[in-house]
């Protein structure tokens, strides 16, 4: 508040305003024996000469160089002319330009502190410059990295080095690799067959098409694992992360199976049998009759039964009948021989 005050009151009053114009701070500063007299600042130190930032002073002869003077109040507190600012801007890479490093050209703009000099006011003024350079990005870069370019910042006062250049990276998305720092990942669509039966798939990598075995028995979302053919570390280039491959199986619809396709699909899930298998026995089945006339039938067969039994009992019965009387008759006739 007191040295917006102290502004306002030079501002006001035109003595002050000219000395001010004339000799900066030191002009309107009661600390300084020559303001006291009104005349030059300077004035009590007499025969005043001394180097600062590679330019000389001289107040003898009452010929000083203005714009040596603020530069020299700024030198003496840190402010303004002296060395270089730090300039700040951005950059987009795609997501191979990261991975794999690149060279780049900047454009950028900043602004610096130049003293304004005619119409009779002195000080400084902001001056917008615009800059180009050549960038070198290395491999392995992400989204949120800072890059120092040194020297490439504003220019400093003479006899003072520039500032830096900052460099914010910031890394699209790819649509097919998935990164994690220095890992990748990517998703591999499998057929249901050959995640069964095993096989192999063409996969991309950095370093360009691979042949992955995909092992019998794969499940759905596993992964298998490329060693070494993940990105590149930024401190040590010789150092590279992992590449992950999360299979996919997929299942095909029904509208996209084939006739003998839906067969052998039901036959390995045993809902239809294979073919030239015989067919399943299956017990006889009586068909259901009428009790009463079932009854009668049982005894009509039961008496045919009993009258056959009967009829080869007699049948028996006269074959032994007539055997016996043959043997009779055989046995009388010798007995009547004999006896004669």
């Amino acid at each position: 508040f007191q040295e917006v005050s102290e502004a306002y009151e030079v501002l006001e009053d035109d003595k002050k305003r000219q000395q001010y114009d004339s000799f900066g701070h030191a002009g309107v500063d009661p600390n300084f024996a020559g303001n006291q007299q009104g005349g030059n600042p300077f004035g009590g130190f007499g025969g005043f000469s001394g180097g600062f930032g590679g330019f000389r002073v001289n107040m003898n002869n009452g010929g000083v160089n203005v714009e040596d003077l603020f530069e020299m109040f700024d030198q003496m507190h840190g402010v303004g002319r002296g060395a270089g600012e730090d300039v700040q801007t951005s950059i987009r890479l795609s997501f191979m330009e990261a991975v794999q490093g690149c060279s780049k050209t900047i454009k950028y703009e900043y602004f610096v502190k130049e003293p304004i000099t005619g119409g009779g006011r002195r000080g400084f003024q902001k001056v917008r410059k615009n800059k180009s350079v050549e960038v070198n990005i290395p491999p392995g870069v992400e989204s949120n990295l800072s890059m120092r370019v040194e020297g490439k910042g504003a220019e400093g006062a003479k006899g003072f080095p520039p500032g830096d250049l900052f460099v914010q990276i910031q890394v699209a998305e790819d649509s097919y690799f998935k990164r994690s720092g220095v890992d990748l990942t990517i998703e591999l669509p499998v057929p249901m067959v050959q995640a069964v039966l095993g096989g192999s798939a063409e996969v991309r990598t950095l370093d360009g098409p691979v042949q992955l075995k995909i092992p019998p028995g794969s499940q759905p979302n596993s992964q298998l694992v490329l060693k070494g053919k993940g990105v590149r570390h930024v401190q040590n280039p010789n150092r590279r992360g992992d590449q992950y491959v999360k299979l996919k199986v997929v299942v095909p619809t029904p509208s996209q199976l084939t006739p003998r396709q839906r067969e052998l699909l039901e036959e390995f899930d045993g809902r239809r049998p294979p073919p030239n298998s015989p067919p399943p026995s299956s017990p006889e089945v009586s068909p259901p009759s009428n009790t009463a006339e079932s009854a009668e039938k049982e005894r009509a067969a039961d008496e045919v039964e009993k009258g056959e039994q009967e009829g080869q009992q007699k049948n028996s019965d006269s074959i032994m009948s007539r055997g016996w009387r043959r043997l009779k008759e055989q046995l009388w006739g010798h007995s009547s021989a004999a006896f004669s």
